[in-house]
């Protein structure tokens, strides 16, 4: 998965904060990501939750082992508007599971309709 485009081996929100797990970077690129919104995508693209809201990167741990950054990101607790965007972030989640379950139907639906075809002009 990635967050951002980051390659990303895991995630956690809570109280106000975002844990990152991310491999593959430089530690640059992980201090001067865009963390306003956080959009964790699938390996195939596509997205699998959004975080509004984060203002920045509150510390940073690398990993030896896994050779991975542990970021922290923090939100401003006091915003009125955080509220509001985590109301929109799990909506947005919710639309674009129903726009892949209307892109999987409508496929369905050209399947049946090339099958049909087939019955009623045979070659």
């Amino acid at each position: 998965m990635k967050a951002n485009g980051i390659t990303c081996t895991d995630y956690a929100a809570q109280d106000g904060k975002l844990l990152l797990v991310l491999c593959d970077t430089e530690l640059d690129t992980v201090l001067g990501m865009d963390t306003a919104v956080i959009k964790i995508t699938t390996d195939a693209g596509d997205v699998a939750e959004v975080f509004p809201g984060y203002q920045a990167v509150e510390s940073v741990q690398y990993v030896t082992a896994t050779k991975a950054y542990k970021a922290v990101l923090t939100r401003d607790a006091n915003n009125a508007m955080n509220e509001i965007a985590d109301r929109l972030a799990k909506e947005s989640k919710i639309l674009f599971a129903q726009v892949k379950a209307t892109a999987d139907r409508l496929d369905f639906i050209e399947d049946c309709i090339a099958e049909m075809a087939v019955q009623v002009y045979p070659e």
